[in-house]
């Protein structure tokens, strides 16, 4: 949380939604900062929801793993997770809406 609110203009993305020693801190980071996005893989698909939940649907961001994961089971599960209206912006709009925002496309 000091670093996204050190740099607002940064946009920090939380990879694995925090599943290593700082999974704990993941909705405190959301909740503090705007600019910080939380990524599901390696979270369970009812965790990230649960997470998601908290900090707001429009941060979220579904990473797979591949290919140690298989991309199909990751997308049918956070499929079957989400709210039905927000699965377009966490499966791929927020993504392209933070690229957007960077001038990467």
């Amino acid at each position: 949380v000091d670093l996204a609110e050190r740099y607002p203009g940064l946009d920090l993305i939380i990879g694995h939604c925090g599943a290593t020693d700082f999974w704990n801190d993941v909705v405190d980071a959301g909740k503090g900062a705007p600019n910080v996005y939380l990524e599901s893989s390696l979270a369970r698909p009812f965790q990230f929801n649960r997470y998601l939940e908290e900090v707001g649907y429009q941060r979220g961001i579904m990473g797979s793993f591949v290919p140690i994961n298989d991309l199909v089971f990751e997308w049918e599960q956070m499929r079957g997770e989400l709210p039905s209206e927000h699965v377009a912006d966490v499966c791929g709009g927020n993504l392209l809406g933070l690229l957007e925002k960077r001038g990467a496309l």
